[in-house]
């Protein structure tokens, strides 16, 4: 008898077990829909049972089935007319096989500006080889727990994916076991929207792979799609328009999609900020010409129209970058994800004026927008490398308010020149503004209307480039023991008449007006 009882034990244990190796995955959510997939190696009936609690579960979807391979099955099902901003629970089934019960909640209404919007943001995981995105992932799950407790999708809308989900496209098995499987922890509760690596091209040219699995084609904003399918595609969720683009393609028609939609948005009292995903980055300090001249020259210049640009994502490079540009309104980050390796001295490195830091670690951000004060915070956390084991550290945070006032206008407080060493040093007046300070700007020119600079300044108070090497592997900040508030010149000018002029901005990204021109005698004969 206890024979056959520990038999019927086993045999309910291994049933179970198979019952609930189903991971399914959430995409393109909406305000009353949302895509609910997930592969199973026969072809089996697949249904979505959900409802608004777990001891309600009164609705039933069946969906579409595709073949990918012979041992391939993607399912797919829509689920539809929902509710906005509500929380569901839901099962999967195939068969005989289930899925545990998760839980997902729909976008709120892009009326509904209140609370909070966050998502997060987990970039470029394209390898095989290990479980590092896994890492990640579950990092990510356990800060956004540590940070807004157990109840996530009531804290977290979205899961933004910057390209690279796999290392080789044409291996349906990379689908599976890296991007859905390595990132169910968070997938399966949160809804991933994507945009197109170099990586998914790898072996599938016309990326068929990637096209079966996501499912964007129903997605767009006030009806405004692309002409090139899924390679493109926006959506609103709240007061946020995000923009999703393929930097893999230099189309005219997808940069003139973009300003259509830019202007488009421009006029919309309901989008209050642009999000703009890529794979490829628009500047990297890092193997510095592999990015995107595209996105660089033909997208960027639209989507800086619009004051509501505020951030471009890239992924590609695999480490956090973050910068702005100089006179606009808009951040740049490089979520790198945890992919291959990528260190200091493996490339050709540049400090660029428009990077304030590039930190070579495995990074995601979380993203938090608050709808009723109009504030965006970006906080980017590290697991380290390979050689550097961190566990959630914060390494960066930057943030954009509506509605800041510019700093105060600075002057040229001092100008001092010594004949000997040719050294000339211009000062600044102090900062005075709402945010703090983030850059200066000096300019030197021939003329009083600065027709003709010959020199500029511009510096970030921090600027992170390059690592102390083992043991410690810190970055190193250049900026470290440097007063920006102050221009050290030496041999740089010749005798002559010169004039000067200083700027401020603050870490919103906004700009003073320009000093008052002060001028500068250059006495001596020398060419420094």
């Amino acid at each position: 008898m206890n024979k056959i009882v520990i038999v019927v034990l086993v045999f309910m244990q291994v049933t179970y077990l198979n019952a609930q190796k189903i991971l399914p995955y959430l995409q393109a959510c909406t305000e009353q829909s949302i895509w609910i997939n997930w592969k199973t190696e026969v072809e089996k009936d697949a249904y979505v049972v959900y409802g608004l609690s777990k001891d309600n579960m009164e609705y039933k979807a069946e969906g579409l089935s595709e073949k990918l391979d012979s041992n391939y099955i993607w399912h797919s099902v829509q689920l539809l007319e929902l509710e906005p901003n509500t929380r569901y629970f839901y099962k999967v089934y195939a068969g005989e096989e289930q899925s545990e019960m998760y839980e997902f909640k729909t976008f709120p209404s892009q009326e509904e500006q209140n609370g909070h919007f966050r998502f997060v943001v987990l970039g470029d995981h394209q390898v095989m080889a290990d479980d590092r995105y896994e890492k990640l992932v579950s990092a990510c799950k356990r800060k956004i727990t540590e940070l807004y407790g157990e109840d996530i999708t009531n804290k977290v809308s979205l899961i933004i994916n910057d390209g690279d989900q796999v290392d080789v496209g044409g291996d349906l098995n990379q689908y599976q076991e890296l991007h859905f499987k390595q990132g169910s922890a968070l997938n399966t509760i949160l809804p991933s929207m994507t945009v197109i690596g170099n990586h998914e091209y790898y072996k599938d040219k016309k990326l068929f792979n990637y096209f079966s699995h996501f499912k964007y084609e129903d997605l767009a904003y006030q009806g405004m799609y692309g002409t090139d399918g899924e390679h493109y595609y926006a959506f609103q969720a709240s007061s946020i328009l995000f923009l999703m683009l393929d930097s893999n393609q230099s189309w005219d028609r997808q940069a003139e999609w973009v300003k259509e939609i830019v202007e488009k948005a421009e006029q919309d009292e309901e989008v209050k900020w642009i999000v703009t995903v890529a794979h490829h980055p628009i500047m990297a300090e890092q193997y510095i010409d592999d990015v995107s001249t595209f996105m660089r020259d033909a997208v960027i210049p639209e989507l800086v129209k619009s004051k509501k640009s505020i951030l471009f994502i890239a992924g590609h490079h695999h480490l956090y970058h973050r910068g702005q540009l100089n006179n606009d309104n808009l951040f740049h980050i490089i979520s790198g994800g945890a992919s291959w390796d990528q260190r200091w001295g493996q490339s050709e490195e540049k400090d660029l004026e428009e990077v304030q830091k590039t930190i070579d670690q495995f990074n995601y951000q979380i993203v938090d927008v608050n709808l009723e004060e109009e504030t965006m915070d970006v906080y980017t956390y590290s697991i380290g490398n390979k050689d550097l084991d961190i566990d959630n550290q914060l390494i960066d945070h930057f943030f954009k308010k509506i509605g800041i006032s510019k700093p105060s206008t600075p002057q040229i407080k001092s100008i001092s020149e010594n004949e000997n060493d040719g050294i000339i040093i211009i000062e600044s007046t102090s900062y005075k503004g709402e945010i703090p300070l983030n850059s200066t700007e000096f300019l030197i020119a021939k003329d009083a209307d600065f027709k003709e600079v010959v020199l500029r300044n511009k510096r970030d108070f921090e600027n992170l480039f390059g690592s102390s090497g083992p043991p410690l592997w810190e970055t190193i900040d250049l900026n470290e023991n440097v007063n920006i508030l102050e221009w050290e010149i030496k041999n740089l000018l010749t005798e002559g008449s010169y004039y000067v002029k200083v700027r401020h901005r603050d870490q919103n990204l906004n700009w003073s007006e320009w000093s008052e021109v002060k001028n500068i005698k250059v006495k001596n004969d020398r060419k420094f």
